[in-house]
């Protein structure tokens, strides 16, 4: 197909070039099953986000994205192509703060959901090994609870792990103490080495920390949520 051609028919899709039989145009109807499938995929996958969201102007944003064009060709990753687009051209996280954090909340499950190719190695869990966060989970430090919906407005910090479960094949989250989302940042060398920063950095001593929060890792190591490296 020469490229002049393959031009105007991407401008006919995307609303640049003016179609020229508006009626029963075979085009409007490929416009329109874009469309439905694109609002179908964002709605199914971003489902709170998209509630706050008045329906026109989520048309109107789906719209635009399609005619600006999404650059993957999975399927699974336009929720976060639409996340940026939210973020670079509207307004909408400026007004209501809460949804940037319900943004990624719902993005990053839908992201650990489909990336998931197989459970990661488990091996016995050891202080003196290296440990990094596995790539499938995910932390964040959110300004809003949006994890409960009941809550999703109200501020604060909150430390949020977000995980897929291999045996529960699905993705959890876990509300956990900024000592352990500091801990899980500063996965540097042994994770021995890595909990002398932070209780240092705490205040806390060694001895006492590291009981009370081996549990926690190890079940971690066990979920494959840390992953030991070599390096």
């Amino acid at each position: 197909m020469e490229r002049s051609i393959m031009e105007r028919f991407f401008g006919l899709i995307t609303g640049a070039v003016p179609l020229p039989m508006p009626q029963n145009n075979p085009i409007d109807t490929y416009k329109a099953l874009i469309y439905h499938r694109y609002y179908e995929v964002i709605t199914q996958t971003m489902p709170r986000f998209c509630a706050h969201i008045d329906a026109d102007t989520l048309r109107e944003a789906i719209e635009k994205l399609i005619a600006q064009g999404v650059k993957s060709p999975y399927i699974w990753q336009l929720p976060e192509a639409f996340a940026r687009y939210v973020i670079d051209e509207t307004s909408w996280l400026q007004t209501r703060p809460f949804l940037a954090d319900m943004l990624w909340y719902e993005t990053t499950q839908i992201a650990l959901w489909m990336g998931i190719d197989a459970k990661p190695p488990i091996e016995e869990f050891a202080w003196e090994k290296r440990y990094t966060l596995s790539s499938s989970a995910r932390i964040a430090l959110l300004k809003h609870a949006v994890f409960e919906v009941e809550r999703e407005e109200e501020t604060g910090a909150f430390a949020l792990l977000l995980y897929y479960d291999f045996a529960e094949h699905e993705v959890q989250f876990m509300q956990i103490t900024p000592f352990a989302y500091a801990l899980l940042e500063e996965l540097e060398g042994t994770l021995e080495s890595a909990l002398e920063r932070v209780c240092a950095l705490y205040d806390v001593e060694l001895e006492e920390a590291r009981p009370v929060i081996t549990p926690l890792l190890a079940q971690w190591a066990h979920q494959g949520v840390l992953t030991p490296t070599q390096s």
